[in-house]
């Protein structure tokens, strides 16, 4: 579990989540957390999918991994708050997106 934490300043994403394929024993959960400023600096990062990482928080899974990302905070990151591939995580709602300038991606977030 990843959670109550506060990610900030970080060069690449905040959080880099990757996993290679469904069907977890203990799934992952991610709430309750705080994304700010980060991505600015990702020195071509990219994730196994082959995506650029300067997110708030980055996943890359595969569809129908179970991971939940509920309850977390993202402000100013250099792309998105939230980036995951559409269908591949469990959105928990609460999640919010302020001045990052794509949202979110693959779970929905209110300003």
């Amino acid at each position: 579990m990843i959670s109550g934490n506060t990610y900030r300043h970080n060069g690449a994403a905040g959080v880099l989540f990757q996993a290679p394929a469904p069907g977890c024993t203990a799934c992952p959960q991610i709430t309750s957390n705080s994304f700010v400023d980060n991505g600015f600096s990702p020195a071509g990062l990219t994730d196994r999918l082959g995506n650029p990482v300067a997110d708030g928080l980055h996943l890359a899974v595969e569809a129908g991994t179970p991971v939940l990302v509920k309850d977390n905070v993202t402000r100013h990151n250099a792309s998105y708050g939230i980036v995951a591939p559409p269908g591949s995580v469990l959105d928990g709602g609460g999640n919010t997106s302020t001045g990052n300038p794509h949202g979110c991606l693959g779970v929905t977030c209110t300003h």
